[in-house]
C-alpha cells in the first residue's frame, strides 16, 4: 500500500498509526487522528488501497478524496498508490484525474528525474514494472494516445520473468 510523503511534519503520529499493517489498523490509526491532523492521509491512503485491492473502486475513490490536501497542494506518494488511484479513478469514470495519475505512474516507471523525488521514494525495490504497465496501460490509450505508445513499447521490451503469468498478462493487455 502507498505511504504518503509528507511535509512538515513535527508531530510522531498516534501509537495506533505506528504498527498498523491491515485494514482495521488503518481505520484504528484514522479514528486516532484529529481531522486536522498532518498524519490523516497516510489511513486515508492505505484504506484506499485496501478497498481497491477488494475491487471496491466506490470506496477507494472515497478514501483518495479524502485524503486529499488543501486546493493546490498535490499528494505524491510511491506508484503503487499512484497506480491504484488512477485505476479506481478510471474504474468510478473519473477519466481526467485517472490520466493524471497513470502519467504520473509512467513517469515514475521511466525514473523522470523531473519528478522531484528520489526513485528509491516511490519505486520500492523488487516491484515488478510489469504489473504496472498492466494497471496503466488501458488508461493511457484512451486519453494519451503518444504517451501510450511510448508506454506500450517500454513494456513490450520488458523481459519476461514471471513465466506463464507474465505471458498472460503480455497476452491479456495486447489483445
Amino acid at each position: 500500500s502507498g505511504s504518503a510523503f509528507a511535509q512538515g511534519r513535527e508531530q510522531a503520529p498516534p501509537p495506533q498509526c505506528r504498527n498498523a499493517a491491515d485494514a482495521a489498523g488503518w481505520q484504528a490509526c484514522l479514528d486516532a487522528l484529529s481531522p486536522d491532523s498532518p498524519w490523516r492521509a497516510l489511513p486515508l491512503i492505505n484504506l484506499g488501497s485496501d478497498a481497491f485491492m477488494r475491487d471496491d473502486y466506490a470506496a477507494a475513490v472515497r478514501y483518495y478524496d479524502q485524503a486529499r490536501p488543501p486546493a493546490g497542494q498535490e499528494l505524491h506518494s510511491d506508484i503503487i498508490f499512484h497506480t491504484f488511484r488512477g485505476v479506481s479513478y478510471w474504474r468510478v469514470g473519473r477519466r481526467e484525474e485517472a490520466q493524471r495519475d497513470a502519467v504520473i505512474v509512467y513517469r515514475m516507471l521511466q525514473r523522470d528525474p523531473s519528478l522531484n523525488m528520489s526513485a528509491q521514494d516511490y519505486f520500492p525495490a523488487g516491484l515488478n514494472p510489469e504489473i504496472v504497465y498492466v494497471y496503466i496501460l488501458p488508461v493511457l490509450q484512451a486519453g494519451d494516445p503518444q504517451r501510450f505508445e511510448a508506454a506500450l513499447a517500454a513494456f513490450r521490451a520488458l523481459p519476461v520473468t514471471g513465466g506463464w503469468g507474465s505471458y498472460t498478462n503480455r497476452a491479456g493487455v495486447l489483445q
